[in-house]
């Protein structure tokens, strides 16, 4: 199959619908439904193969995004399609979850101090408890009752583990550790 694209479909190339015509996915956004595309219906030759089905991701009516199921020469079979929309359950309930983390975690954000959030700055850039008590010139007790607080307001159980929260949430960016 890689041979075959870049033999016929040149480096570079993008697949919107105004270039290679109408696919599930652009349909699917459009008609706000799910979208079956038999390769009869496709009038791009690229797409003349191709079974495409493409299923909107939604929580609480608000589109989040789409799954979609493309198959070459071979009918998308109706098992398929079950998976899919199993699937995309899945995502919704995921995205119903992390909705409530997030707020979770934002509200639990706002009570951490200006110091709690320099400690956890240089805890991301590795520094040991040792250092950050010389570098933000504290006792080592303090840098400790300021990680527990830190911890608890994003439940979580390491170093590690809150620094990957705070990045997650954009609470800490990248550029600050």
């Amino acid at each position: 199959m890689d041979g075959w694209i870049s033999d016929h479909i040149p480096v570079g190339s993008f697949f919107t619908e105004k270039s290679m015509g109408t696919n599930a996915l652009a349909l699917s956004m459009n008609l706000k439904r799910e979208v079956s595309i038999l390769p009869q219906y496709h009038y791009c030759e690229y797409f003349q193969n191709y079974y495409e089905y493409c299923i909107p991701i939604a929580n609480n009516g608000a589109e989040q995004g789409y799954l979609v199921l493309v198959s070459v020469k071979q009918l998308i079979k109706n098992e398929m399609i079950a998976v899919i929309k199993i699937l995309m359950r899945l995502m919704c309930y995921s995205f119903i979850n992390s909705d409530t983390e997030t707020k979770t975690i934002n509200a639990d954000c706002k009570r951490l101090s200006c110091k709690q959030i320099s400690v956890l700055k240089l805890v991301g850039k590795g520094f040991t408890d040792y250092a950050i008590a010389r570098e933000m010139k504290i006792n080592i007790g303090t840098v400790k009752y300021h990680k527990q607080n830190i911890f608890r307001n994003y439940n979580v159980g390491s170093s590690v583990e809150a620094v990957v929260m705070a990045i997650k949430h954009n609470h800490l960016s990248i550029n600050e550790i």
